[in-house]
């Protein structure tokens, strides 16, 4: 069980219902892979604690069409959304229309309210995203201009600055893959004028944060942790910055270790989501793959609401020789060489026997006391990675720059692939 003495979720009543908890999980033995995963105990918190986490393959097996055993009930009153085509999995999500009531809590932190206007900038691709955040707009009274990251492409830029012009926005909401660019394509009059910003869909590092302030000057920037699959888990008050974050009043959060085991500390391990209100597809121990800690400093505005920290993904490994090397490694290492964020894709192939991946930046051209930076960083992070480079049992990682809006992008969503393995046949 828990330790008490630490701040967590379902210890305030605000967050935590275990009568709630209980009926979901009464709830969803109508479904075959929950009857099978879920053990016959009495006590509501110890059936949770029992249960084995669930991951994105396990929703892709078991929670689309031809295998719905996950799915409670056939699909009504919810969105379907499409998820994971970045890392090249595509796999099917079910919101239900009760799972978007709280989230106009996203935006507690920037205090958005009916004197801001909000230009909404995530893809129009990225369904989840894009709807999720007029729903959540809508409930706090805003004006909200829902023009979609498409309306900064370089052929599209003068119009959008007319819009924002004439419907005087001043804020921004969209992932640091859209607003970094936005801050480099707006006027200086648009950028001057906005004075809140709102992301959400990637880690915000301090690379990240430090980029859109620096192009926002004026700017508040507040994030949420979300994912597709969950929606939205944690939000930021006006005090929570970069990647810390307080749980929505209807997630319950847990910090695992690797056996499976709950961590009350501020010990790293994988964030573990427990939404009580989806019921079509339910959300029960679900893993994102993001590592995360509880933050036992707390919140000064909120000492009574539990905090945690996003520290980054853990659910992607590149196998280079016989080293296993996290896909977030390469671009914390990229951040740190840059100062700065930049569109990147990891590329694996393998050249006289020998595994070799190099990271393709759009950016301008690389010097050499950038490439050995990366490659420093990445090989701190990475020790065994180092050792078999040492040892000739690998290349080199490599660092290559391509011209701006080149790499891979996903026709839907707009983003950059994430990793491209030409070893088991992926294309260019």
């Amino acid at each position: 069980m828990l330790d008490a003495s630490v701040p967590n979720p379902w210890h305030f009543h605000q967050y935590v219902d275990v009568e709630r908890l209980a009926d979901l999980l009464d709830y969803v033995r109508a479904a075959p892979f929950w009857l099978a995963r879920l053990p016959r105990v009495t006590d509501t918190l110890d059936t949770l604690e029992k249960i084995t986490p669930v991951t994105s393959d396990d929703l892709r097996t078991h929670g689309c069409p031809g295998t719905d055993t996950m799915l409670t009930r056939a699909p009504t009153a919810c969105f379907v959304f499409a998820s994971g085509g970045t890392r090249g999995r595509p796999k099917l999500t079910y919101r239900d229309f009760d799972d978007f009531k709280h989230y106009g809590r996203y935006f507690d932190g920037l205090k958005i309210g009916p004197g801001d206007v909000v230009a909404n900038l995530f893809s129009a691709g990225i369904w989840g995203g894009f709807t999720a955040h007029n729903i959540g707009l809508s409930q706090r009274r805003c004006t909200i201009v829902p023009l979609g990251s498409a309306s900064l492409a370089p052929q599209a830029i003068e119009e959008t600055i007319t819009i924002m012009k004439l419907a005087k926005v001043n804020a921004l909401a969209g992932s640091p893959s859209a607003i970094i660019p936005a801050g480099q394509r707006l006027s200086t009059d648009v950028a001057i004028g906005v004075t809140k910003v709102y992301c959400t869909g990637e880690l915000i590092t301090a690379a990240v944060e430090t980029s859109i302030l620096r192009q926002f000057s004026h700017a508040i920037l507040r994030s949420t942790y979300a994912t597709s699959e969950a929606g939205g888990i944690g939000v930021q008050c006006a005090t929570l910055e970069g990647a810390r974050y307080h749980p929505l009043p209807d997630v319950l959060i847990e910090i695992l270790d690797g056996q499976g085991h709950q961590i009350s500390d501020n010990t790293p391990g994988l964030i573990t989501v427990t939404k009580l209100t989806k019921r079509t597809l339910p959300i029960i121990r679900y893993q994102p793959g993001d590592e995360g800690r509880w933050d036992t400093g707390g919140c000064p505005e909120h000492p009574d609401i539990p905090v945690f920290r996003i520290l980054g993904r853990s659910d992607q490994m590149i196998a280079c020789g016989s080293a296993l090397v996290a896909l977030s490694s390469f671009g914390l290492a990229l951040q740190h060489a840059l100062g700065d964020v930049a569109p990147h894709t990891i590329v694996a192939e393998q050249i006289d026997g020998l595994d070799r991946i190099r990271c393709e930046v759009e950016h301008v051209a690389a010097p050499a006391s950038l490439i050995k930076s990366f490659q420093t960083e990445l090989y701190r992070r990475e020790p065994e990675l180092a050792r078999l480079v040492n040892a000739e049992r690998c290349w080199p990682i490599s660092l290559a720059t391509v011209a701006p809006g080149t790499l891979q992008r996903s026709l839907i969503s707009g983003k950059v692939r994430e990793f491209i393995d030409l070893r088991r046949g992926d294309r260019t």
